[in-house]
């Protein structure tokens, strides 16, 4: 028999929302410095396409994998172990572009390095999201879930406007200072599982079952939204500095400065919109509606970008879109909780979702760099054409009778 939700430890809640907070950081935070740095290392843009490419496919592959490893080490277990595999990835993901640009190593060498460490970050910080989604599921209300996953989303969030900071703020004291940072931040929130999740091992533990699962024929238009969204978002975190560097003539340096302040003005939207969502009720109440209405807010943001070759029209697009993923991503992971309530079967369930949002993560970035190399409005369209689908999709799964909750 599966158990209702029992009460969630205020510092074991912490600990998790620092997890996400610090492996969103790790994961993004080189999209800032790594377009522009890149072509000095003597990257092309289809190479650092393939830097990131095949570390989301990593991603979409051992998310699920994941989702059932933490049913049976338990939590605390996983997040350790994917914080200090993040850490150390990390480290050496720096270390490589450090050498690259001091020319100690070849070109050839340093993207063979930059892909396995990347890979290697992926592998580890897939833990993170199914885990965590699940710890969420386990122990929270149906009718305050969506409001929780909105506050785990924003730690995510939150991440995300970190990263671009960190990046644009500290590489004038060197490109491997970034990277020590965000090792150092991965290291500290290993630190604060290790105290407070040995106190909810066994409550987690106590939720850990066997039995009936969720089916794909229920999930699949859900996780493809999910999936959709993420390769918009992969797209811009791509182009996003190429587009700076080449439309106003910035040296690599300045690039990743500008990169990092427009990035993080999106991720703050997307954060302050989930923070928003998770206060006001919205919520609970529009379940059901917010990943059409994102999704189409996500829509307009990227019809702004196409057409216009304003800084200030581009800025306004990128924090409009932000504002999208904020009311989309939390309310597309809600209804598939719900879906999954029912089997009891969260651990999997938020171990497919993450290999979801690992696969837009995937596409995104490889599609973009080479959408940005036939035409700079290219990978803009392909993103609207996409949030199209993402519309469609939802207009379809919102005939079945999970959707009007």
């Amino acid at each position: 028999m599966i158990r209702g939700p029992a009460k969630i430890d205020r510092a074991a809640s912490w600990a998790v929302f620092l997890a996400v907070f610090a492996v969103a950081i790790s994961v993004s935070f080189v999209f800032a410095v790594l377009p522009s740095i890149g072509r000095t290392m003597g990257l092309s843009e289809i190479q650092l396409g393939m830097v990131v490419a095949p570390a989301a496919l990593v991603f979409v592959l051992t998310g699920p994998l994941w989702g059932r490893a933490n049913i049976w080490i338990g939590q605390k277990q996983t997040v350790l172990l994917a914080l200090t595999g993040s850490s150390v990835a990390t480290f050496a993901f720096g270390l490589v572009v450090d050498l690259r640009l001091a020319e100690m190593i070849s070109v050839d060498a340093a993207f063979a390095g930059l892909v396995l460490s990347r890979v290697c970050l992926s592998l580890f910080a897939a833990a993170i999201l199914p885990t965590a989604q699940a710890y969420i599921a386990d122990k929270t209300p149906q009718e305050n879930r969506t409001a929780a996953l909105a506050q785990m989303g924003a730690g995510f969030a939150l991440g995300l406007v970190a990263a671009p900071g960190i990046a644009g703020s500290t590489t004038r004291f060197g490109i491997f200072v970034p990277f020590l940072i965000v090792a150092g931040i991965l290291a500290i929130a290993m630190v604060v599982a290790f105290i407070c999740l040995a106190r909810t091992e066994k409550l987690v533990a106590a939720h850990r079952h066997k039995g009936e699962t969720t089916s794909l024929a229920q999930l699949w238009s859900l996780l493809l939204i999910m999936m959709l969204l993420y390769a918009v978002y992969g797209i811009l975190l791509q182009v996003t500095g190429f587009q700076l560097q080449d439309q106003f003539g910035l040296s690599p340096q300045a690039a990743a400065q500008e990169a990092g302040m427009v990035l993080m003005v999106t991720a703050a939207s997307l954060a302050l919109s989930q923070m928003a969502l998770m206060r006001s009720g919205m919520a609970t109440r529009w379940t059901g509606r917010l990943p059409l209405s994102g999704s189409v807010v996500a829509l307009a943001a990227m019809g702004m970008l196409a057409t216009s070759h304003l800084f200030a029209v581009q800025l306004a697009a990128m924090a409009l879109f932000g504002c999208g993923l904020g009311l989309a991503l939390p309310s597309t992971l809600g209804l598939v909780t719900l879906l999954a309530e029912a089997a009891g079967d969260q651990s999997r369930v938020g171990g497919l979702s993450g290999a979801a949002q690992g696969l837009g993560l995937f596409f995104g970035p490889l599609v973009g760099a080479v959408g940005y190399k036939l035409d700079r409005a290219a990978p803009y369209v392909i993103g609207a054409i996409l949030l199209m689908i993402a519309c469609g999709l939802r207009l379809f799964s919102a005939r079945t009778p999970v959707a009007d909750r």
